[in-house]
């Protein structure tokens, strides 16, 4: 059995280009917007490429086929939140991700989860053909937060026959996108057909990669210097994940795993113990007001309350405690 073999052409999709064109960097930022961010490499630099991307969506779910027009190499330094289940119509590719690599073509495909390196070097004559499942779909159906898959997925399996069909019959029968695309209530459960059908055939577990090689628990602890260097400036949330090079979904999954506050908790409760700590002991800290906004908090009346449910007594307090005392 073939990723399409004798079966009809995908007609739903081709139905549904999405681009075409013959510029390497408006390839690059056309794809980016239904999948993620990337780098594309041409093999052949000197010669032009014309390349197109067809995609269908059921539900969260979007299927799709890619064709560069020449040999390329993709990177992608960190998968963001979604799934990525791809294999070829024709030609071939060798794709390395979660420290396996993996020559996929008709009858072999490989996947990708959340947060792994995703890099590719497809054939001139490649169009791969493809599944992206949000992680938060995902979750819903399962449960789990984070499902780890094996790295292969083979298409000649019986296990994998059902959903290898289904997806076949989604791309291939226009009236089934068409449904789809009208009623919300049918796409929910063609996409629950999918994922149901696909973890029956594929090998799963969930994951815990981030646990045993210790990647998250290093985030969370630059996250944490970081704030604790800048926390009484106008820092947000964008900016953590930026200082430390992490998407902010893996900054959030970091934090939800091995912290139980989130990223501006912490800098909000960073913020409350530096004005504290001035209110306390700085002689240069005369008005609540000043010490306030010199800590990040840009209401008074709300650092106030903030203030009283950390300490148990109003800022005033503090100060006059300290300026009494004198």
């Amino acid at each position: 059995m073939h990723a399409y073999g004798t079966s009809p052409e995908p007609v739903a999709l081709r139905q549904r280009r999405y681009f075409e064109s013959v510029d390497i960097d408006d390839t690059c930022i056309r794809i980016s917007s239904i999948l993620q961010p990337h780098r594309l490499e041409p093999t052949q630099r000197t010669r032009p490429i014309r390349s197109h991307m067809d995609v269908a969506r059921i539900g969260s779910t979007a299927i799709g086929a890619i064709d560069f027009g020449d040999a390329m190499k993709v990177f992608v330094d960190e998968m963001e939140d979604y799934y990525l289940f791809v294999c070829c119509l024709r030609g071939h590719a060798e794709i390395d991700s979660m420290g396996e690599r993996t020559t996929i073509g008709r009858d072999r495909g490989a996947v990708c989860i959340p947060g792994a390196k995703f890099h590719g070097r497809f054939s001139p004559d490649c169009e791969q053909f493809f599944m992206r499942v949000d992680r938060a779909a995902l979750t819903a159906h399962t449960g789990v937060e984070l499902m780890h898959f094996d790295h292969r997925l083979d298409l000649t399996s019986p296990a994998l026959a059902p959903w290898l069909a289904q997806f076949r019959l989604f791309a291939s029968q226009p009236e089934m996108i068409e449904l789809a695309e009208r009623n919300p209530v049918v796409a929910v459960e063609m996409e629950r057909m999918l994922l149901t059908l696909l973890l029956a055939g594929q090998p799963h577990r969930p994951s815990v990669q981030q646990e045993t090689t210790g990647i998250a628990p290093a985030i969370v602890r630059r996250a944490e210097a970081y704030i604790e260097a800048h926390a009484c400036e106008p820092i947000r949330l964008g900016d953590i994940a930026a200082a430390v090079d992490v998407p902010t979904r893996t900054l959030l999954d970091g934090f939800q795993r091995f912290r139980d506050y989130s990223p501006m908790e912490l800098v909000r409760r960073r913020r409350l113990t530096r004005a504290r700590e001035r209110l306390q002991s700085d002689a240069t800290a005369v008005r609540v007001a000043d010490v306030a906004l010199d800590c990040g908090f840009g209401h008074i009346g709300r650092f106030s309350i903030a203030y009283r449910e950390a300490f148990g007594e109003a800022p005033s307090d503090t100060l006059q405690r300290r300026t009494g005392a004198r």
